[in-house]
């Protein structure tokens, strides 16, 4: 998460149940924020400052099994998972084998790569200890642009070293400019500067890997001279999210042919750089539920696709006044549900299939999780619901790990730092795949007032939990030197 709402929060209503809907189970508690006109949505971003036909069936279920391991096998562990996935495209290349994930220079491979999607094969998997990713965010569109790049590539990779990290997670787009001399993008300071080149290569020297970190739908997005690729609410609006004043959180349509076609350049043109690994962070298709102005996607390229399968124009589902109205056909209304969710992982589906296309380096996905008032995860039913984020259907997708967001001081239900371990368990509970966690913990306040010890502990739990791979918090650029120094202390 990058930019969260922070001020003026109240707490809203409890979680409403939606009777009489096949397979959704739990809509979204709510907060109220004064700068929308009639949200209750708390939000949670990442990445957020201002300055046809897709090819891909999305009913089109396969069987596949889940991640292969990220660490060294362990006799007399092996399993399959069977779990249903999308075809992702007629010519989509073999999928290259898993990696250790493990931060050292003398990486080691899984031996063998298999095309999963139409061969179930067995799986081993030992958890490779506690904490073996140990990474920060670095946001550069939170950060203004100094004067001096060297040098702040310089004192990012000392501060970093010194903090114990062994990764960062680096955007190599902003607000739809690269960070990097692109071809492609447009450049902003950074990428004029080549900022991201300059950096990887401190890092690399350092024995810092360096992974590439975007949000989807969001980072590459080029909405000041692309404004038709817009996701758009059921009014026509383009899709704004303003969480603060000053700052806008503009999203693509994630079903827009020529933005998936812009993307998935980019993604291959970032192949080239050096990146040690990739992070997607947040495929959602937004932050709205249906109650909301802002609730998407309504542009005509998801329009224009729903209407082609179902006959339906997807406005009518919510006009009161139509005979398709959502409360009086629950059937109709759950084509949607799976329609928005299709989206996300399709175009999830392709940026994985581009990055695996020219580099052989891990993916990780991270995934928005939210808890109720006694600390339990809301349904990945309801997450799908809300945020078209279909867990089980990203998890058929294999990537090397999920990354799951802790934010324990929530908006509407903070918990105690040390929940992060219940959210693992209770996230690998709902799973059920073998996919290695991460955690991210969050470097910013929600309900509470986030403290240095409070942080600390929280990145301590993570570190040590068994289950859990990687640990990383967002971001860079929050933390003053008392956070930095807590860092320290539970990574050192």
């Amino acid at each position: 998460m990058k930019k969260m709402i922070k001020n003026g929060l109240i707490a809203g209503p409890a979680i409403a149940l939606f009777l009489a809907l096949a397979a959704i189970t739990l809509i979204r508690p709510s907060a109220t924020h004064p700068g929308l006109l009639m949200g209750h949505e708390t939000l949670n971003m990442e990445h957020g400052t201002n300055t046809a036909n897709t090819g891909i069936g999305l009913n089109a279920p396969e069987t596949v099994v889940a991640p292969g391991n990220l660490s060294p096998p362990d006799a007399g562990q092996a399993s399959v998972v069977a779990v249903p996935t999308m075809n992702v495209t007629d010519n989509q290349p073999p999928a290259v084998a898993q990696n250790d994930m493990t931060p050292k220079n003398n990486e080691q491979n899984d031996a063998s790569s298999q095309n999963a999607a139409t061969t179930p094969v067995t799986t081993t998997r030992t958890d490779s200890g506690a904490g073996t990713i140990k990474s920060v965010r670095i946001d550069l569109s939170s950060m203004p642009a100094p004067g001096d790049m060297e040098k702040l590539a310089v004192d990012m990779v000392n501060r970093l070293s010194d903090a114990g990290a062994n990764t960062a997670f680096l955007s190599p787009w902003s607000d739809g400019y690269a960070d990097y001399k692109s071809a492609v993008a447009p450049q902003n300071a950074y990428g004029q500067n080549g900022f991201v080149e300059n950096f990887l290569s401190g890092a690399h020297a350092a024995g810092i890997k360096v992974y590439a970190w975007f949000v989807t739908g969001k980072d590459d997005f080029p909405y000041f001279s692309r404004p038709e690729w817009f996701a758009r609410t059921v009014a026509g609006v383009d899709y704004y999210q303003a969480d603060e004043p000053g700052v806008n959180l503009p999203f693509a349509s994630l079903a827009n042919d020529q933005y998936i076609d812009y993307h998935l350049q980019l993604i291959k043109e970032a192949g080239s750089l050096g990146f040690d690994g990739y992070v997607i962070s947040e495929p959602l298709i937004g932050w709205g539920d249906r109650y909301d102005p802002y609730y998407t996607d309504f542009s005509p390229s998801a329009t224009a696709k729903f209407e082609s399968e179902y006959q339906v124009d997807p406005r009518d589902i919510f006009d009161e006044n139509s005979s398709y109205y959502y409360e009086d056909n629950p059937a109709i209304y759950n084509d949607w549900v799976n329609f928005r969710a299709g989206v996300v992982t399709n175009f999830t589906a392709k940026t994985m299939a581009a990055i695996r296309a020219v580099s052989d380096k891990p993916v990780v996905i991270t995934l928005y999780t939210e808890p109720g008032p006694d600390g339990r995860l809301m349904p990945f039913s309801g997450l799908k619901d809300w945020l078209g984020e279909d867990i089980p259907a990203l998890a058929a997708l294999k990537p090397d790990a999920f990354e799951i967001q802790d934010l324990f001081t929530d908006f509407d239900h903070p918990q105690p730092p040390d929940w992060v371990v219940s959210m693992v368990a209770q996230f690998k509970s709902q799973l059920g795949a073998d996919i290695p966690v991460m955690v991210s913990v969050q470097g910013f306040q929600g309900a509470e007032p986030l403290t240095s010890s409070g942080f600390a502990a929280a990145v301590k739990a993570a570190t040590a939990d068994p289950d859990v791979t990687g640990v990383s918090f967002y971001a860079y650029h929050t933390l003053d030197d008392s956070f930095w120094s807590a860092l320290k202390g539970a990574w050192k």
